[in-house]
């Protein structure tokens, strides 16, 4: 048994970190989209760059990893629930999903939205995202679009 479990940590089959903080939001993408999160990382960091932008996530992949995502650990300490799971969702779309960014938007009753989860720019405090977020979810699932 020993033996056996060297070697799994040595293969890479040992689980990814991931903070403590993040793994319910995590497990709750992983169930709904269901996908295995076995090997996606989630960390804090401090992502404070020099440009106008806060970087509030992070998604770094590499050839046969699904990837290793950094939360700016600042930015989590300001964000309520729904925010930061907007923050894990759109994050784990890049890892988990392969999604790229997409910055459409489309007008709804509450005016012009983000059309995706995967948005650029973070917007998950927004009381119109509050009441759309099933259909952002399944957005997600989908790769389309709120409608």
């Amino acid at each position: 048994m020993r033996y056996l479990l060297i070697l799994l940590t040595l293969s890479g089959c040992a689980p990814a970190y991931m903070e403590p903080e993040i793994t319910p939001y995590a497990n709750s993408f992983g169930q709904y989209m269901s996908v295995d999160l076995h090997d996606v990382s989630i960390k804090f960091g401090d992502l404070r760059s020099s440009s106008k932008e806060r970087v509030l996530g992070v998604c770094r992949t590499a050839d046969g990893h699904s990837g290793d995502i950094t939360i700016d650990r600042s930015a989590w300490l300001e964000m309520d629930e729904i925010s930061r799971e907007q923050l894990i969702w759109h994050e784990l779309g890049h890892c988990a999903l392969a999604r790229g960014h997409a910055d459409m938007l489309v007008l709804t009753d509450c005016g012009l939205m983000p059309g995706s989860i995967m948005y650029p720019y973070f917007f998950g405090g927004d009381e119109c995202y509050r009441n759309k977020i099933m259909m952002y979810k399944e957005a997600l699932k989908n790769n389309t679009i709120i409608r």
